[in-house]
């Protein structure tokens, strides 16, 4: 798979991962923390547009983490 699609594979998971984590939020607000942390990873990816940029990545983990809690 090139860089192109493995860019847009993430892109649109990002992105997807943004609406249900604020779907989710809407409902039950124990999924803010989630929702907003996720936003905050779309965020920086829109700012810096790179992957694999050190902020991202720290974001990511942030996003991760909370997920793994729920």
């Amino acid at each position: 798979m090139d860089n192109d699609a493995q860019r847009n594979i993430a892109f649109n998971r990002l992105g997807g991962a943004t609406a249900l984590s604020a779907a989710a939020a809407a409902g039950d607000r124990e999924y803010k923390p989630l929702a907003d942390a996720v936003q905050q990873v779309l965020n920086h990816q829109m700012r810096a547009d790179d992957f694999t940029e050190p902020g991202f990545r720290k974001d990511l983990k942030a996003a991760r983490s909370l997920c793994d809690r729920l």
